[in-house]
């Protein structure tokens, strides 16, 4: 068979695509593919051996089983992906059928029911059709319903080999004995065409949209059931893998590589270049994308053909790593200049018809030629500019003359530097220091231009003729123009652009069909007509840099420029601007003067340092495929963490205030080329306008205030067809608290609950003042004013008696007591308002003075139950008199009523709780019976005074207990 194989392929044609190639080491999670699918958002995914990859034109992310993730797949080994029409995806795997969640990214898995009694869950294919997925796992065809998720087996007496689903709900097998048979969904019945193929070289695939079969069996009953033969494709090999593209064209593939038929019967094998070998020539899947891409996944990595490559070519037979400088054609062939080492005419097929070298005659420097023209008209009709002179050339008989146009001892150099047709047959050549205008006919001098004394050396690099004007491009001093009437002065054209040219090199001057005059040099690209004037034309990103070296003009009107970075057209109706290089198969990166050239049948051929490059404007297919644009990637950003969060859900992301720098990444899902895809962002909100990105793919934003945005991305293809619709989502950075509404209104009321709170205390001071002023007006009143007048009285009564001469010794001792009374009361009002006094140690002081002063003579216990810092504990006034009053009337009743002869008094502090605690051993008395007096409500209307809880016990004859127990504010 393989001999057999090889016998037929070499009739094969070798067809060459533009290719991407894509391995392990651009992010695949294995080389071996076994599926290819894009999905309705426009991503391609890639079953492999080693994980499902999603391909964004950019990256691959890789989806793989882990073993602590219920919600990853379920295997590595993928062998099948697809898509419902929820945008869900489906994979068949080895172990069973998967469901990705293509927002939460996590993974359902449905095993194949242990009552089918599988020896294994592997599935290679899944064929979809419309809410049901069918698939052949070991010989055995199944169907599983994606709306109830239940797996149900269509029985068929032979094994299954191949299955292929068309339109009608029809599915055609194909089994391993060679036979036929067609199954309908509707009918659930099976019908066979008993078709023995008896061998395995005999697949089935459904053609284009499902429509029909394709197979290489020839049978009439099968023609009438929509099955197609596949052409040119011998009958003894087999087809591994097929698809027919939008086009109507046929891929096939197999172990030997891939095959593409156009057009015709005969076959042409896909060269894959440098990355050919015996497992990426093993084809696994053939997938065409919505732009017309051809996907070939095979053992040894992914490939992208593009179908619609750009039609550039090497001039057969021009191979050379000089520099070409100049590209002329004429009845003999096409000239080729390689500059200081000859001029080389070849045949359309690429022979070399004559090379020519000019040293043997003229010496070296003739081989240094900057110029040629052909001039049919003349006898030598290839006129040569070099280091030596002007050269004339007989392109037929190869015949030459050279030409002094004066004296050799005037002429301060010979080089002649451009040749340019003027009207009436006339030429122009210019030198270093002179132009001349000369007949086309015989090269007769007819009119010489001098130039200034400065300009020495190849300074004029090009003319052009406007009316009555002839311009002049120079190196260095821009364009210089001649007239009969003003002879040679500087070009000034009215436009402030002419500023760009007037110091600056111009290397060509090139007037179109239209009969403008098109300028190219160091500046860039320039247009003048005598109705617009001069006007600058921006080559935008096409472009590094500004070097315009040559310019022509194609049969369609179209511009090709030769610059130092590639060859750019530019369409001057539709004012397109588009670079092709290396990656569009040019053969060179930088293209000279006058090495662009458009010849007599249509083609172009542009020269460079890698030879000629020949090509058909008309074969350059423009890219018209709108790319879908997506968010891909939003990237939160921390000082010391940065994490990525989900946009796709809700279209929209809430940030905190501290979350406010972020990053984010986009893609335009082109595949052709998609370096040279294009964004324009703006986050709305933010940026006055779009932000071109110059082929960046990423838009940052640092420590972005709180607000509301909405992010808007859109997108270009590699030939700048834009999406402007693209993908939006909106931004939400919320402030932080401080700034808040809710934290500013509390704030405020914070500031105005203090405000009130200050105000209320210091009226509570003020009150509290006014009210120990009226207590101190009050004691003073009681104490002070009663004891007073007591005195006041008893010392009338003594005068009395001492008038009467008989002085009563008790009144005298009454009148001491009131004073020492008075003194008491005194120091006891003094004690209570003096601030050096209001720690609980001198409370406790002030309290065993009294206790020991009034209870002299009886058995008095005073205990304190306190800790260090308690004693310097700080009591208010108001406790603190109260307190103090409590203990007093509590003495005092005791020295009255209780005729006790002991009494104990404790102080405590337990949990900041002030404990008070009086006991005595007197006659006590019933608390039923005994209406209480003055001094025990006294003590009750104090302890509520300080929201204190007093306790009395008391029993007759086992004496009396009172206690106080208050929290310390």
């Amino acid at each position: 068979m393989i001999s057999l194989f090889i016998g037929v392929i070499a009739f094969f044609q070798v067809q060459t695509f533009d290719l991407d190639y894509y391995t392990t080491q651009n992010g695949l999670s294995n080389n071996i593919i076994y599926d290819i699918y894009q999905d309705s958002k426009g991503f391609i995914w890639i079953a492999t051996e080693n994980g499902l990859n999603q391909f964004d034109a950019y990256e691959f992310r890789v989806f793989q089983h882990s073993e602590t993730d219920p919600f990853s797949i379920s295997s590595n080994i993928v062998r099948s992906v697809t898509e419902d029409d929820e945008g869900n995806i489906w994979l068949g795997t080895s172990q069973g059928i998967n469901k990705l969640d293509p927002i939460r990214k996590s993974f359902r898995h449905f095993p194949i029911p242990i009552e089918f009694q599988l020896e294994n869950q592997d599935i290679h294919r899944l064929h979809k059709y419309e809410d049901s997925f069918w698939f052949i796992t070991l010989g055995r065809l199944f169907q599983f319903d994606i709306k109830t998720e239940v797996f149900e087996e269509v029985h068929i007496s032979e094994q299954i080999r191949d299955i292929a689903v068309v339109k009608g709900g029809i599915i055609w097998i194909n089994t391993s004995s060679g036979n036929i048979l067609r199954y309908s969904m509707e009918e659930k019945a099976i019908r066979s065409f008993g078709e023995s193929i008896n061998s395995d070289s005999y697949n089935i695939f459904s053609g284009l949209n499902d429509e029909h079969i394709w197979s290489r069996i020839n049978n009439a009953s099968l023609e009438s059931e929509g099955w197609k033969a596949i052409p040119g494709y011998s009958k003894t090999t087999r087809i591994e893998r097929f698809l027919e593209d939008a086009q109507s064209r046929l891929w096939i593939g197999n172990n030997q590589g891939l095959y593409y038929q156009s057009g015709s019967d005969e076959l042409a094998k896909i060269n894959f270049g440098e990355y050919s070998s015996i497992l990426s020539n093993s084809i696994k899947k053939i997938f065409e994308d919505n732009t017309g891409g051809i996907w070939v996944g095979t053992l040894n990595g992914l490939f992208r053909l593009d179908v619609q490559r750009k039609p550039f070519k090497p001039y057969p037979g021009v191979v050379s790593t000089k520099m070409i400088m100049g590209i002329e054609e004429s009845e003999t062939g096409l000239w080729v200049n390689f500059f200081g080492e000859s001029l080389n005419c070849y045949s359309e097929s690429g022979e070399l018809l004559k090379s020519i070298d000019l040293s043997a005659e003229y010496g070296g420097s003739a081989n240094l030629i900057w110029a040629i023209k052909h001039i049919p008209e003349s006898e030598f009709d290839l006129w040569l500019g070099t280091d030596a002179g002007l050269i004339f050339l007989n392109s037929k008989t190869g015949q030459s003359m050279k030409k002094f146009l004066e004296r050799e001892d005037y002429i301060p150099s010979p080089v002649i530097f451009s040749i340019t047709r003027a009207d009436s047959g006339t030429v122009w050549i210019t030198g270093a220091a002179n132009a001349y205008l000369l007949s086309g006919m015989n090269g007769e001098v007819v009119k010489r231009v001098s130039f200034a004394d400065g300009l020495n050396g190849p300074l004029v690099q090009d003319v052009v003729s406007i009316g009555d004007e002839v311009l002049f491009a120079t190196e260095g001093s821009g364009i210089l123009s001649y007239s009969e009437k003003y002879g040679v002065q500087d070009w000034f054209p009215d436009a402030p652009q002419n500023k760009l040219l007037k110091n600056n090199s111009v290397w060509d001057l090139y007037r179109d069909s239209d009969r403008i005059v098109w300028i190219g040099g160091n500046g860039g690209l320039f247009e003048f007509s005598e109705d617009n004037g001069l006007q600058k034309h921006e080559l935008g990103k096409n472009q590094s840099s500004d070097i315009v070296f040559s310019i022509i003009e194609d049969a369609q009107g179209s511009l090709w420029l030769g610059t130092d970075k590639g060859l750019i057209n530019y369409d001057k109706k539709d004012k397109l601007i588009k670079l092709y290089d290396l990656n569009d198969g040019l053969e060179n990166p930088e293209f000279n003067r006058r090495s662009v050239r458009s010849l007599e049948n249509g083609m172009m051929a542009v020269g460079g340092m890698n030879g000629v490059t020949y090509f058909n404007p008309e074969d350059i297919n423009r890219n018209p495929n709108v790319p879908k644009i997506w968010a891909t990637k939003f990237h939160v950003i921390e000082p010391d963490t940065s994490y990525d969060l989900s946009i796709e859900r809700d279209k929209s992301v809430s940030l905190n205030w501290d979350q406010n720098t972020f990053e984010i990444e986009f893609s335009a899902l082109n595949y052709t080329h998609a370096e040279e895809n294009n964004y324009r962002y703006q986050l709305i909100g933010h940026e006055p306008g779009p932000v071109e990105t110059n082929g960046s793919r990423k838009a940052r934003y640092t420590r972005l205030p709180a607000g509301d945005y909405e992010f808007v991305v859109t997108g270009s293809n590699n030939d700048d067809v834009w999406n402007e619709k693209g993908d939006r989502f909106l931004i939400k950075v919320r402030p932080p608290y401080w700034q808040a509404a809710w934290f500013r209104i509390l704030i405020i009321a914070t500031l105005g609950g203090l405000i009130w709170a200050m105000y209320r205390f210091r009226v509570r001071q003020l009150l509290e003042m006014e009210r120990l002023r009226l207590r101190i007006a009050g004691d003073l009143h009681d104490e002070i004013g009663s004891g007073l007048s007591g005195i006041a009285l008893t010392g009338d009564l003594l005068q009395r008696h001492a008038d009467s001469g008989s002085v009563k010794p008790e009144l005298i001792q009454r009148i001491t007591e009131n004073a020492r009374n008075l003194a008491s009361s005194l120091d006891s009002i003094v004690w209570l308002i003096d601030p050096n006094k209001e720690s609980f140690k001198e409370l406790i002081h002030r309290c065993r003075m009294i206790s020991e002063e009034m209870l002299e003579g009886k058995d008095l216990v005073i205990k304190e139950h306190l800790k260090e810092e308690h004693s310097e504990l700080k009591l208010p006034a108001q406790m603190r008199r109260n307190l103090y009053l409590i203990f007093k009337e509590s003495i005092h009743n005791i020295l009255k009523h209780a005729n006790a002869t002991m009494v104990e008094i404790t102080f405590s502090i337990e949990r900041e709780n002030l404990q008070l605690q009086i006991s005595d051993n007197g006659i006590g008395f019933d608390g039923n019976q005994v209406k209480y007096g003055n001094g025990i409500l006294n003590i009750r209307r104090r302890a509520e005074e300080i929201n204190a809880h007093v306790s009395i016990n008391s029993s007759v004859r086992n004496g009396t207990t009172i206690k106080l127990q208050t929290r310390i504010p």
